[in-house]
């Protein structure tokens, strides 16, 4: 849990120092922001940060998370994020790298609020 709040201090400080560091090097990484299509790579996935960051306008992102689960040397964090009042499902993707939890992805998709049959 530690590296998934780092990921969101990064990302509310606005510190592309910080958001490189959490990504692993050694394995390929994706990243699939709310409705883009998916990144890959380090550079690519690193470029989009480094925009979204820069941006002064970018709202913070409050992270509420389910418990982690952990398989071996991976590690899996989903929840809800909420940006500008609008919520989005989230989830992270760790691996244990040079004996450090580093991200190897991200995905981002907005949480569509669906009506049941009583209206409700």
């Amino acid at each position: 849990m530690a590296a998934n709040q780092a990921f969101y201090d990064a990302f509310n400080a606005r510190d592309l120092a910080a958001m490189a560091e959490l990504w692993a090097r050694q394995i390929e990484v994706t990243c699939i922001h709310p409705h883009r299509a998916m990144l890959l790579g380090r550079d690519e996935v690193l470029r989009s940060w480094r925009a979204i960051l820069g941006h002064p306008e970018q709202p913070k992102i409050v992270f509420a998370a389910e418990p982690p689960r952990i398989f071996g040397d991976v590690g899996v964090v989903s929840g809800r994020e909420v940006v500008a009042a609008v919520p989005i499902a989230a989830t992270n993707i760790y691996v244990r790298e040079d004996g450090e939890w580093r991200m190897i992805h991200h995905h981002g998709s907005p949480v569509i609020q669906v009506q049941d049959h009583a209206g409700q």
